[in-house]
């Protein structure tokens, strides 16, 4: 489902379910993914537009997805489980680092990021919540340019850390990735052998 957030970061959460998509593709390529594009299509075709959105607003009080509207929503999309990203925070600072003070002239400055985020799953038939996890990510870049630290950067790194702590049966982490931190996440997500079931109940039946 899309990404919610609270107000104050309103259209940050934009696009944080399609680098999901891209991640669960990735590390779990048998399962059936379906994009958060075609979900929103079936949504709409249904006309359960109004519904979903009321379900979205009731959970940023509650923390919990209404059982019926789910199930509908379910039905309509053709799943069992739904992913429900949520952004709790986001940040970016720059500090400078080094200057010529007499012509006032900046010369590098250090760039950083912070996300946290949550990621639940929920059983659509049941209305169940089977599993939630908590990561937060620090980026940090030494820099004479003008580019920022992108957000998707940070983003995937938050979403890959979350997509481990699932394959591994974690539910909270911290990372600070520096250098290829997707493609080592995604390497240490992938267990050696396969998890009971009775240790969190069914994996998604895609």
């Amino acid at each position: 489902l899309g990404a919610i957030t609270r107000p104050a970061l309103s259209g940050n959460e934009i696009g944080l379910s399609f680098y999901l998509e891209g991640i669960l593709k990735k590390v779990a390529p048998a399962w059936m993914v379906m994009s958060p594009q075609e979900t929103a299509t079936r949504i709409n075709a249904q006309g359960l537009t109004e519904e979903y959105v009321r379900m979205r607003l009731r959970f940023e009080d509650s923390r919990i997805l209404d059982r019926n509207i789910l199930k509908k929503i379910g039905e309509a999309i053709g799943v069992r489980y739904v992913f429900l990203p949520s952004l709790a925070d986001f940040s970016q600072r720059m500090t400078v680092r080094w200057t010529f003070p007499l012509i006032n002239t900046r010369v590098m400055e250090t760039r950083s990021s912070n996300m946290r985020m949550s990621l639940y799953l929920w059983n659509v038939e049941t209305g169940e919540l089977l599993w939630e996890c908590i990561a937060e990510a620090a980026m940090e870049r030494e820099a004479i340019s003008q580019d920022p630290i992108y957000m998707e950067d940070i983003a995937r790194a938050t979403l890959g850390s979350i997509v481990s702590d699932f394959l591994n049966r974690k539910r909270a982490s911290k990372y600070t990735p520096l250098s290829k931190f997707l493609d080592d996440l995604i390497k240490e997500a992938i267990p050696e052998e396969k998890p009971k079931e009775d240790e969190l109940g069914e994996l998604p039946a895609k």
